[in-house]
């Protein structure tokens, strides 16, 4: 291994100097090389991606060896993966996004994996037992936080002179408390305190008290540029299942953008690296490993544009000087500055595309949630990228605060428009307040309390955007990518967190062969076209569906359709959105005709399924009929 750390060294001091500025507010990890005593483990357990390597093990595995510290990795979350599905393939599907709250959840774990899992795990516990390792770290995610809880504590019990540590996105949660089982957790970058917390072990200096180790809002940040190059020697690589040698990399680190649902910025100041050692990083990837396919888990790589572009013009050099070939995905924001020059270098740099947070086609709602963009940026680099091959997924944030219908029938037109050019669609699970973000004031935002559960999840006070109202907008926005997709060149426009909801959820007969193929956005179009007098909740709930009504209509003009909401389908299919305290059944019949006349037989039916402390019933059986003309 020294070798290896000792050729890492050499070319980072050969490294192109950047002309940057220096960074203000950064601190060199400081990594003194000496002959140690102690000997560390690291390790991760399932479910996380089989897809690639995990990076932040890599990193952590890299500074521990560069110190002089022996260092053992697993990646026992791919093994489990193989295990697992050889044991029966049903257990394949475990660790597609789509099974994540099989995992998060403590029911669901022990009832449907935790039986069949146990066996493995047992075995990894013996393997760490057996081990001369001190310390045993963990890397610790909601999705893998309960078989991690498991080795952990019976490994305790078995060692008790072996010291566990944790640290991860779990550590970091306000809910998270250490289990006595574990000695210390850290918070924020580890990258910043283990070395010192491994140094002052060897002296026989322990932390006090059960508090976590290193800082999660500090001024100071890591200096991103003097870390060593992720170690990736103990990893099995071939065992991943991307197809390409894969590895994840970071041009930065944060968020330059404070919206409202985020919680990163919170976490960590944004700094961005020196785009040339990125390159050198990825160059030393590819002669040592094999790597051909790079994932950059930046929360943004364009939050610093100046030295994105430094980092696209390096990756352009040496990929037509033929002395890397290398493909490259990440995360972006909508910003104007990327014009049509700018994707063509992003093409030439080996971009396939990017996972852009647009959340909506509203201005309106780009404001509510302080994206600090607007959607004509948006639609511009959807058009620029489509341009010159750069793919574009498309990520949604469903049912923010200020979102209304009106709003959502914008978002409904975005994709429409773009159906070509989207390559997928990520409406997620709707949009989640978690502690840390700027949800956490209940009262500017006109949201109920974290601890008034009605309807499982938030509200608004006024009760027009509830987990049911998200649930609907949802299922339209597949139901949508699945039309849209009928009607695009592009094959692969869909959703990619359901399977398809075509059949039991709705059925649709167009009785029109032109399609409208880019359509302008609508305003002052009244949706509140049920009026009953069971009051504003239940209208709101029942006029959600006027959204995609409307725009099937002005898309592809006469048509008829039918849509089902069925807990026992819904659950099936759409697990993850569900409200637990209420079944929501409505059975959609509408048809409009060349003219634009409509007529409707919608059921609605609400249930009250248990005892609820915080509220009052809000349950309700309506069927409406009625008929207009558009």
């Amino acid at each position: 291994m020294d070798k290896d750390v000792a050729a890492m060294s050499a070319l980072i001091g050969n490294e192109v100097k950047s002309k940057r500025p220096v960074r203000k507010n950064v601190e060199a990890v400081r990594i003194n090389k000496a002959t140690r005593k102690t000997k560390i483990t690291f390790c991760i357990l399932g479910m996380w991606s089989p897809l690639l390597p995990p990076y932040n093990i890599a990193r952590l595995t890299a500074l521990t060896r560069a110190a002089g510290f022996e260092t053992s990795v697993f990646d026992w979350n791919i093994e489990s993966y193989y295990y697992m599905k050889t044991k029966d393939e049903k257990y394949e599907g475990f660790w597609e996004p789509s099974a994540y709250f099989r995992w998060i959840d403590d029911k669901n774990y022990h009832e449907q994996i935790f039986p069949e899992y146990k066996e493995i795990l047992d075995e990894y516990i013996t393997q760490l037992e057996e081990s001369d390792s001190d310390i045993i770290g963990f890397s610790i995610y909601d999705p893998n936080k309960y078989s991690t809880y498991y080795v952990a504590k019976e490994l305790k019990q078995r060692c008790p002179e072996k010291v566990i540590l944790m640290g991860g996105p779990e550590c970091m949660e306000k809910r998270f408390k250490k289990p006595e089982y574990v000695d210390h957790y850290f918070i924020g970058e580890t990258e910043g305190s283990l070395l010192q917390f491994l140094e002052d072990f060897e002296k026989g200096i322990r932390p006090k008290g059960d508090g976590p180790i290193g800082v999660m809002f500090g001024q100071k940040r890591v200096n991103l540029d003097e870390l060593p190059f992720p170690d990736y020697n103990d990893f099995p690589m071939e065992m991943y299942t991307s197809g390409n040698r894969i590895m994840c990399t970071e041009l930065s680190r944060g968020c330059v953008a404070r919206c409202t649902y985020c919680t990163e910025v919170y976490y960590w100041k944004f700094r961005d690296r020196d785009g040339h050692k990125v390159v050198d990083e990825i160059q030393y990837a590819y002669d040592n490993y094999g790597i051909n396919y790079v994932y950059f888990a930046d929360s943004l790589m364009n939050g610093n544009i100046a030295e994105f572009r430094v980092f696209l013009e390096e990756m352009a050099r040496r990929i037509k000087a033929g002395t890397l070939e290398c493909m490259w995905w990440g995360y972006a924001r909508a910003d104007g500055r990327m014009d049509d020059e700018f994707y063509k270098l992003i093409a030439d740099a080996g971009g396939l595309g990017f996972n852009y947070g647009f959340e909506t086609g509203s201005d309106k709602v780009l404001k509510a949630i302080n994206k600090k963009n607007t959607v004509a940026e948006i639609n511009a680099n959807i058009k620029s990228a489509h341009k010159y091959g750069v793919k574009t997924h498309a990520c949604w944030v469903i049912g923010a605060p200020g979102e209304e219908i009106e709003d959502w029938n914008h978002s409904l037109n975005m994709l429409w428009n773009h159906r070509d050019r989207i390559n997928e669609i990520a409406p997620g699970n709707g949009l989640g307040d978690t502690p840390g973000s700027a949800y956490d004031d209940r009262e500017k935002f006109n949201i109920t309390p974290r601890d008034f559960f009605l309807f499982g999840d938030w509200s608004t006070l006024d009760k027009k955007n509830t987990k049911i109202h998200r649930l609907i907008r949802i299922k339209q926005v597949h139901m949508w990518s699945i039309i849209g997709n009928k009607f695009s060149k592009n094959t692969t426009n869909n959703c990619y967190s359901y399977a398809e909801l075509e059949g039991g959820h709705f059925k649709v007969n167009f009785l029109n062969k032109k399609t409208n193929e880019d359509v302008e956005y609508e305003f002052d179009f009244d949706f509140n076209i049920i009026k009953s007098n069971l009051g504003d909740f239940a209208n709101s709930l029942m006029n959600e569906i006027w959204a995609i009504l409307r725009m099937l209509w002005r898309v592809k003009g006469a048509y008829d359709i039918k849509i089902s909401f069925n807990p026992e389908i819904d659950n099936r299919d759409m697990e993850a959105c569900m409200h637990w305290d209420w079944n929501y059944t409505s059975d959609i019949d509408f048809s409009i005709d060349k003219d634009g006349k409509w007529k409707a037989k919608n059921y609605y039916n609400l249930e009250h399924k248990h005892e609820n402390s915080y509220g009052d019933d809000h349950s309700f059986e309506y069927t409406y009929e009625g008929i207009g003309k558009w």
